[in-house]
């Protein structure tokens, strides 16, 4: 007996994002959520609230009827058909493959052919099975039909209206907190968070800010990740997607959450922010954080170095000679000693230089330019502090790859960031409820307990001090 459905539609309005008056407003429309199968029959009869439901079996002529209460959906009369014919089992198979699509393509955007797939390959089909039942392609264009009737057709453009059930997350609230485009934005720029996570980006100590592009949707040039360190634990708290990487959409970025942090009523608690070296983001944010240590990730420090040993075509000297090798890690190790000796530190190794050779006189002054002269020594110098790198993001953003795949749409990139939301605040409401550290930040800091340690030699073992960390 064929159990069919009714189709049925919701239509909502979505509140504008909290943003400025001229920015990009996402409404809603309407989507249907249920659609009826396409090899089911059924009738109403109004006056008995009852649901007819027919045998679908046309190859052996049965016309059987049952009525059903709406109502109950208890058994309440048939036409008295013989119904004896055995079932048909493949058929029933096939629905239960349909069903098991239809579900997944209307609780995730993940592209209608990988579902079809992936629920065919999960059924195990038998041989005798896959004899009757049609293949995944030649079902495609009925699902292609009702996706299309349940999420929006992928944008090509940066014009695009957010759906109300993708601007919010699993709890009903606003997800989005800025939606802009703007001229100096070049383009639109989104900001994605819900009070509970802004509440622990206020309160964390350490904030650490990166940039992804392999999981951003095409429409967008990268994905902006901020982290804090909150409870000992470094988690993530907002996501942004920009269409350009210059100092005005940071800054944007930066007021925006002052001025959230202003309506929640709460201060900021950042003592430090640790970033790579992109300029456009540590100008913008000391500008908006005067008071705040901006620093650089040690880790991008030393990949710059090693990318310059590459360059200057010595990373056969660097593997094959000690000396060498012990030249070069020395100048990587300079961010952890202390900073009253970074001048003398630069002087021994000037003076250590293990060729004269001009490629090392060039890694001589390219350093000079990009770490001494350009930037302030400041930014890169760590010391003793207990976190120098924003490893951390980079594995995260590892994490979004593995989740998100490679340039997911828009759609989908929403979608898979609502699931994001909502484990970062279950961990959230795990560390305030005093759960303790886990096996992950008691590893990062027994490593960094063993980086600290550079710092404390006295500038007599300097030397001895970068050979034996490294």
């Amino acid at each position: 007996m064929a159990v069919s459905s009714t189709s049925t539609s919701s239509q909502a309005v979505d509140d504008a994002p909290d943003g400025d008056d001229d920015d990009h407003k996402h409404l809603d429309a309407s989507y249907l959520v249920n659609d009826p199968s396409d090899s089911e029959e059924e009738t109403f009869d109004n006056n008995l609230h009852s649901q007819q439901q027919t045998c679908q079996r046309r190859d052996v002529k049965c016309g059987a009827v049952v009525h059903l209460s709406l109502d109950t959906r208890t058994f309440i009369d048939t036409n008295n058909v013989n119904h004896q014919h055995p079932p048909d089992r493949f058929g029933m198979k096939q629905k239960l493959l349909n069903q098991k699509i239809d579900d997944r393509l209307g609780a995730e955007p993940t592209a209608v052919m990988k579902v079809i797939e992936l629920v065919y390959a999960e059924a195990n089909l038998t041989d005798e099975e896959q004899l009757n039942i049609r293949l995944p392609r030649t079902a495609a264009s009925t699902f292609y039909k009702k996706r299309s009737r349940r999420y929006p057709a992928h944008p090509k453009t940066q014009d695009f209206n957010i759906p109300h059930f993708s601007s919010t997350n699993n709890r009903g609230e606003n997800f989005v907190i800025y939606d802009g485009n703007k001229e100096r934005l070049n383009g639109r720029l989104l900001i994605f968070s819900t009070p509970k996570l802004l509440s622990a980006l206020f309160d964390s100590d350490i904030i650490l800010c990166d940039g992804t592009f392999k999981t951003r949707p095409l429409l967008f040039q990268q994905v902006y990740v901020l982290m804090g360190r909150y409870h000992d634990e470094t988690i993530p708290l907002v996501w942004c997607l920009t269409s350009s990487k210059t100092q005005s959409v940071y800054h944007t970025i930066w007021k925006k959450l002052q001025k959230v942090a202003k309506h929640m009523q709460m201060e900021w608690k950042m003592a430090e922010c640790l970033m790579d070296f992109e300029r456009a983001m540590i100008n913008s944010c000391l500008e908006a954080f005067p008071n705040v240590h901006v620093k650089c990730c040690w880790y991008h420090f030393v990949q710059a170095l090693w990318r310059k040993i590459q360059k200057l075509g010595l990373t056969t000297s660097y593997e094959t000679d000690p000396l060498v090798n012990t030249w070069f890690k020395q100048y990587m190790a300079l961010p952890l000693i202390l900073r009253r000796l970074i001048d003398d530190g630069l002087q021994l190794l000037k003076d250590t230089i293990p060729s004269n050779d001009y490629k090392y006189r060039k890694f001589l002054k390219y350093f000079e330019k990009e770490y001494i002269k350009r930037p302030s020594i400041d930014l890169w110098h760590h010391g003793n502090n207990d976190m120098k790198t924003n490893n951390s993001l980079e594995g995260y953003n590892f994490r979004l790859l593995m989740r998100f795949g490679l340039h997911p749409s828009i759609w989908e990139f929403l979608h898979f960031l609502k699931d994001e939301e909502a484990l970062v605040s279950h961990l959230i409401t795990h560390l305030v409820g005093g759960s303790g550290i886990t096996s992950s930040t008691l590893v990062y800091s027994i490593m960094q307990c063993n980086i600290i340690v550079i710092g404390e030699w006295n500038y007599d073992v300097i030397a001895a001090a970068f050979l034996l960390f490294f």
